[in-house]
């Protein structure tokens, strides 16, 4: 399926007419052929094979031959004419050769670390045997005062009976940081929380299912139902990326979960695919909310747009090599610093008042002539704009070395079901590794991991002391 798909693309995008500058635009599908046929194929069919490796093949499959496909047959070429400056012809076959030479680089180090993984993965998952009370009775005294801090304390007490007031105009803490750090706190804390009760919950009713065997299978399913769409809806602010990744993780971590107890049928596919739904109705609402529109009522070329900003298209990359060749001097490592700290909780407080500015502001600034922030500057764009064109992949490629740390942090025995599903979400946010940048990933890992790294520290300590 995925050859004769990738073929379709390539012929489709190879004997088209295509605008000025895309005459190159099949090698992207021809690309990822010959990476799936060399590389990929080789690693994907083995029972150890890592999540993320599928999820980055999905990623990599969507920008490399969906979206040139799509471009061609809809004529969406250039973002919708957004750039306030037209970037010239030659920019862009750069950047489609720029692109090509990232899926190479970063193809290359991800079957060097998932060999590696592979090779030394040697337990699956078994979350219920591993949940206990007493095993991590410090998740559970967390909740009880965490929530009770929250209820205390009177501008959240609406939020929590009223979760449609998480959907608004205001992004808690917006994407790199706050000024209100008593808001971000908390935001932050219920975050955690109401992931807690999702892993909480999900491992009780599967106990109550499987090993005492005391509820039916409706009960069972309506309450996975009532929990995915929990844990999906409640989500801070208008970012539909983390309301995608909060649905992906989440019935993942309930194959996970299911898996030692059951055997998966197409059924239980059908059923994975209907807790869908709920989501999908919040990731909608998201959408109005946002006035989001498209420069066009195709079909086609929507997509084309989402895929062109959400996971770095063409445009987007020519868009960085333009920025760099007309104002060479706007960037300095100074600015790179700023990417990786100023996203990060905690430390960001060190360069509040710093003047400094993100290269994804620099990139916008680029594209609109003023301070609008709307599109993602690609990783391979922001390692461009520092480090040239031979270097650009360097970020991409710290990000990817991170995402295989995680991993093999994610089976480590002596983990927490409720530290696992943190773990998953950082990994399968680091898949989006095309069309995000080192801002966006600081910001997701530090907002996720600072209190559930605590708290498995303090969790860890408190079993070994119980042991002995």
């Amino acid at each position: 399926m995925v050859a004769l798909t990738t073929l379709i693309s390539l012929f489709r995008v190879g004997f088209s007419d295509v605008k000025s500058g895309y005459e190159n635009f099949y090698l992207l599908p021809l690309s990822f052929g010959l990476v799936y046929i060399f590389c990929y194929s080789r690693l994907i069919f083995n029972k150890k094979t890592s999540p993320y490796l599928y999820a980055i093949i999905i990623i990599f499959f969507l920008r490399y031959v969906a979206y040139p496909f799509l471009v061609v047959v809809s004529g969406f070429y250039d973002n919708g004419g957004r750039n306030i400056n037209p970037i010239p012809s030659p920019i862009y076959e750069k950047a489609i050769i720029l692109m090509c030479y990232e899926l190479f680089i970063y193809s290359i180090a991800i079957y060097y670390f998932e060999r590696s993984f592979q090779k030394r993965r040697t337990m699956g998952l078994n979350l219920l045997l591993i949940n206990s009370y007493y095993s991590n009775r410090i998740y559970h005294l967390f909740f009880f005062i965490g929530t009770l801090m929250l209820i205390l304390n009177k501008s959240w007490t609406t939020i929590i009976f009223n979760p449609l007031q998480l959907i608004s105009d205001d992004d808690l803490g917006s994407e790199y940081g706050t000024s209100n750090t008593m808001a971000l706190a908390l935001g932050n804390l219920f975050y955690v929380l109401k992931n807690v009760f999702f892993v909480a919950g999900t491992l009780f009713v599967t106990k109550l299912r499987y090993i005492k065997k005391t509820i039916s299978a409706f009960t069972f399913w309506s309450g996975i139902l009532v929990l995915v769409a929990f844990v999906t809806a409640f989500s801070f602010g208008l970012n539909r990326m983390k309301i995608v990744i909060m649905t992906i993780v989440s019935l993942y971590y309930v194959y996970l979960t299911l898996k030692p107890y059951m055997e998966f049928r197409l059924s239980h596919i059908a059923i994975g695919l209907s807790l869908l739904i709920l989501p999908l109705i919040t990731l909608n609402l998201v959408t109005n909310a946002r006035n989001y529109y498209s420069t066009s009522n195709s079909w086609t070329a929507s997509k084309a747009g989402a895929i062109q900003v959400y996971l770095g298209g063409a445009h987007n990359v020519a868009t960085c090599i333009d920025m760099n060749e007309t104002n060479p001097d706007e960037v300095s490592l100074k600015n790179l610093a700023f990417d990786f700290v100023r996203p990060t909780l905690g430390i960001n407080y060190l360069v509040r008042n710093s003047d400094l500015k993100y290269s994804n502001q620099l990139f916008n600034k680029h594209i609109y002539g003023n301070d609008h922030m709307a599109q993602i500057i690609p990783i391979i764009g922001q390692g461009y704009i520092y480090f040239g064109f031979i270097l650009s992949p360097l970020i991409g490629l710290l990000f990817i070395g991170l995402a295989y740390y995680l991993l093999n942090q994610l089976y480590n025995k002596n983990n927490s079901p409720y530290f696992t599903f943190f773990l998953l979400l950082v990994i399968f946010r680091l898949a989006l590794l095309p069309g995000q940048n080192s801002m966006n990933f600081m910001n997701y890992i530090s907002f996720n991991l600072i209190i559930i790294v605590l708290l498995e520290l303090i969790n860890n300590f408190d079993k070994q002391r119980r042991i002995q």
